[in-house]
């Protein structure tokens, strides 16, 4: 059951991303994401599509936030089709995963792009998250039905 519907939201996402999006995720869109809560709330799937740079940083912030207000303890960041992240917008993201944590939650990197986890080598924050780079990890961190 958890490897079908991991299968299943993937494929989604990529279905509704590439219906939706531009090669390049239309104009702007790529600083709103694809949010969907499952296993009771339990988990929340963030799908960004895009380049992810300073001008998306009004809006990517407090959509990261905006999953917190419900009450998923796992919450997932695919970043599978994104094509680029600012600084800022890890800065973002680091801001974001610090309050999860605080929280008591897990927060996962889905399939970021290599810009990012060479970024996140330079900065020294490889420990600060855990990344997911395959659905047979993404599988293994969700909870049993």
């Amino acid at each position: 059951m958890k490897k079908t519907f991991a299968i299943n939201i993937l494929n989604e996402l990529f279905l509704q991303q590439t219906d939706v999006h531009t090669a390049e995720c239309g104009s702007g869109r790529s600083c709103v994401p694809d949010v969907f809560s499952a296993f009771n709330g339990k988990v929340v799937l963030v799908s960004y599509c895009g380049a992810l740079g300073l001008a998306c940083l009004d809006e990517f912030k407090p959509s990261l936030f905006a999953t917190l207000t419900g009450g998923a303890q796992q919450i997932i960041v695919n970043l599978e089709h994104t094509t680029q992240l600012s600084r800022s917008t890890l800065g973002a993201l680091v801001d974001f995963a610090s309050t999860v944590l605080g929280r008591g939650k897990d927060m996962y990197l889905f399939k970021p792009p290599a810009s990012l986890e060479q970024s996140l080598v330079e900065l020294q924050l490889t420990s600060f998250f855990k990344i997911l780079r395959n659905e047979e990890a993404l599988v293994n961190i969700l909870p049993d039905d």
